[in-house]
């Protein structure tokens, strides 16, 4: 029976194997709850936010900046960046902080150690994992800025940025740029991917084919 098919080991196998993947699913998702506060009520948007501006820093040095903040906090690869974050002073969110964010993720800061992320609830905990790392580069690199000029004032950073406003697309960029280095920092992916190849690094790594691919091509190796 051992060494046999699921589908020859018993006439209800199909009820099973449906079965077997309902539980998988609700085991995912139920993670996803764990992980995260759940909130069924969005946030009011009566506080005025202030979007992240782009620093202007290179890609190298916007990178070369997330992998010291993972070495110096002691983030492995593949580590779990929720209870990183929640160490930190963090709070996390399924839901949207308004709107602009339904599909991603999006971040309301107060102080580096007062801050909420929140998580879409149409997404993977693979990509929430890149979303996580994405706000935290907003919340390093562009919540010092702000708050530079006018020490009250509070970020709210969404992917949906306006599109005429170049220095809020650089700002995105700056963030997609730490996340990545971040998760993958350079010198270990590329070992890694020359070793075992793209499957293995995105399982290793904890980042969606996707990311993996992305990153991969960003290096030029």
């Amino acid at each position: 029976m051992l060494n046999g098919s699921l589908s020859d080991a018993t006439p209800e196998a199909p009820q099973i194997l449906t079965c077997f993947r309902f539980v998988c699913i609700i085991l995912l998702y139920t993670r996803k709850w764990i992980s995260f506060q759940i909130t069924s009520r969005e946030p009011s948007l009566t506080t005025e936010y202030v979007s992240p501006k782009g620093i202007g820093a290179s890609k190298a040095s916007v990178e070369a900046f997330a992998e010291k903040v993972a070495v110096n906090v002691g983030f492995k690869i593949g580590g779990n960046i929720e209870d990183l974050i929640e160490r930190a002073g963090g709070k996390f969110v399924m839901g949207s902080s308004g709107q602009g964010d339904t599909d991603s993720g999006s971040i309301i800061a107060r102080s580096t150690n007062d801050f909420t992320i929140f998580i879409s609830r149409h997404t993977s905990l693979k990509r929430d994992r890149f979303t996580i790392a994405h706000e935290l580069g907003h919340l390093l690199l562009h919540l010092g800025p702000i708050q530079k000029k006018d020490p009250s004032a509070v970020m709210r950073a969404t992917r949906w940025v306006d599109k005429s406003d170049e220095s809020q697309r650089r700002a995105e960029w700056e963030a997609n740029w730490f996340a990545a280095a971040f998760l993958m920092p350079k010198a270990e992916f590329i070992e890694a991917y020359k070793a075992v190849g793209i499957q293995r690094v995105q399982f290793d790594f904890d980042v969606s084919e996707m990311a993996a691919q992305t990153r991969a091509k960003s290096l030029v190796f």
